[in-house]
């Protein structure tokens, strides 16, 4: 059963963070706080066939410094394969989050550790950037090795 294999995840990336045993809430949703002040939240989606990793970042001021951090979160969601995560608006935290969706089958706790390692580096960097009020950077690179000199879709 897909309940099964979540809890089997779960417990797998307790071993893996060398933490007490991961169980999922009764609404299937696993809060894992991290010592570096992260909070990542696990869950399957509605379907069974996923496993969605999420943490909110930061609420972030209407106008132009928002505009300039979806920008770079543009940037970001746009960048190459292999996704570290994808950011998003959450309307309802009223905030940027940054989650990431992998399929549930052959999936590991291992696997899933090896994910948020980058995933919560990534979170924390631009939370970190966001409370200070700066705008991370996302440096786009090219086949070739180099940043595009503007020009992109959408002069990004």
């Amino acid at each position: 059963m897909v309940a099964d294999v979540y809890e089997t995840i779960l417990l797998e990336l307790s071993e893996v963070f060398k933490i007490p045993p991961l169980k999922p809430d009764p609404n299937h949703s696993c809060l894992i706080k991290l010592k570096n002040g992260c909070e990542i939240q696990i869950e399957p989606d509605a379907a069974m066939e996923n496993l969605i990793i999420g943490a909110n970042i930061a609420a972030v001021p209407p106008g132009g410094y928002r505009a300039n951090i979806f920008r770079e979160a543009l940037k970001f969601n746009g960048l190459p394969p292999p996704k570290k995560g994808i950011f998003a608006w959450s309307k309802k935290a009223d905030q940027l989050v940054l989650f990431s969706i992998l399929p549930l089958k052959n999936l590991t706790g291992t696997k899933v550790a090896e994910l948020i390692v980058p995933f919560t580096a990534i979170a924390m960097k631009w939370r970190e950037a966001i409370l200070a009020g700066h705008v991370p950077q996302v440096e786009v690179v090219t086949s070739g090795g180099k940043a595009p000199r503007g020009g992109g879709l959408f002069g990004l």
